[in-house]
């Protein structure tokens, strides 16, 4: 016979006098309590449990027997407990159980369950094959489009809107790095790197559809007064000075497609671009001190005694490319920071490889420079 105390100190497996005389039925519900929903980039989310007695060890499992994986646990204080996932999940979708056990024994795996993903890259970003020729070793993601504002100060990727624009270099890498607490990670998104921003242009470079008799498509940069009023299919070609079109001149065309097949707009042209020239460091790096030139043509650039041996941070692999064929120029400075690809009015200034270096750190106020995000799974 089993006696309880009259202050429940004799009670077996629960709380508050009661007496536990079987093992817990399964939980009847699991929902996605942070983040708010599925896709999410949260290795760590917190799953809420109900339908379980207070005194209870939760448990979550990544299988439907509850038997393999265990993936999180908690002692509930209610009827329903949040338990945060213990160690970070792989980029993958992954379908999530639990189980409760007392003093008497465990519970079976819960009917309910559920559903999460966290993707390689986040939406409207695209996946980017590393080159370590130019200095990257693992793939990342980076905007499809040049950062837009919300509405609230908030950088995100996407089709509608025109360019964030006006603000500093080192407002411009805030911008980026405040999407980590946004999106519940830690040191993952961050402004586009130099060696980044040539692997992209690189590897675009590689792909002959970006290409048309040897001309290399640089966007929107037909001496317009301002940025491309839409970004969609009816805008897909620059037609004339600040006119849209569904199909047009191959120069002006606005996307350039990667080896992956994936789509990256405005890479050249609409506004410059503040790229970080050396990521490993604090702050957005100042590009080569030493290269106090002006305006200068690919491949007359590539001659200049100052650039000697920086052909991987600054040129295409084409070793006779001239911003004839889409490339772009360099202008060069001393200790000035790096914008890349040129803006509305750049004509043939702009191209996947233009760099300019005659911009500072305190610059801003300026309607054509804008800027990228990446995001480094």
């Amino acid at each position: 016979m089993l006696l309880a105390s009259c202050n429940g100190g004799g009670s077996i497996g629960g709380g508050g006098g009661v007496i536990v005389t079987t093992a817990p039925s399964a939980p009847s519900s699991l929902s996605l309590a942070t983040p708010g929903s599925s896709p999410g980039l949260d290795s760590t989310p917190t799953i809420s449990v109900g339908g379980v007695v207070s005194g209870n060890t939760v448990r979550l499992f990544s299988d439907s027997t509850c038997a393999t994986t265990e993936i999180g646990s908690a002692v509930s204080s209610d009827t329903s407990v949040n338990i945060t996932v213990s160690f970070p999940l792989s980029v993958s979708s992954h379908t999530i159980y639990a189980n409760a056990t007392n003093a008497i024994g465990t519970s079976p795996c819960s009917s309910s369950y559920v559903s999460y993903e966290i993707p390689v890259c986040p939406p409207e970003f695209v996946l980017v094959p590393f080159n370590s020729s130019v200095g990257t070793t693992s793939n990342f993601c980076v905007m499809k489009y040049e950062a837009k504002n919300n509405g609230s100060g908030v950088a995100v990727s996407l089709a509608a809107g025109n360019p964030y624009v006006s603000l500093t270099i080192g407002d411009s890498q805030t911008k980026c790095t405040d999407l980590n607490a946004l999106n519940g990670v830690s040191g993952k998104y961050d402004l586009i790197s130099n060696p980044e921003w040539m692997t992209i242009a690189r590897n675009a470079e590689s792909v002959s559809s970006n290409f048309q008799a040897s001309v290399m498509a640089r966007g929107w940069s037909r001496s317009n007064t301002g940025v491309a009023p839409s970004t969609d299919a009816n805008c897909l070609y620059n037609a004339g000075a600040n006119t849209c079109a569904s199909s047009g001149d191959h120069l002006y065309r606005r996307t350039l497609t990667l080896s992956n097949g994936e789509e990256i707009w405005d890479l050249s042209g609409n506004v410059w671009e503040w790229v970080d020239w050396d990521s490993a460091m604090a702050g957005p790096q100042e590009g080569p001190k030493t290269c106090a030139i002006g305006l200068v043509q690919f491949p007359v650039a590539a001659s200049d005694a100052c650039l000697s041996g920086l052909a991987d941070q600054v040129f295409p692999a084409t070793s006779n490319g001239s911003s004839v064929e889409g490339f772009g120029i360099f202008v060069g400075d001393s200790g000035g920071v790096a914008l890349r690809g040129g803006c509305w009015e750049s004509g043939w200034h702009a191209g996947a490889f233009s760099l300019r270096l005659d911009s500072y750190y305190d610059d801003s106020g300026y309607s054509w420079m804008g800027f990228r995000c990446v995001y480094r799974p």
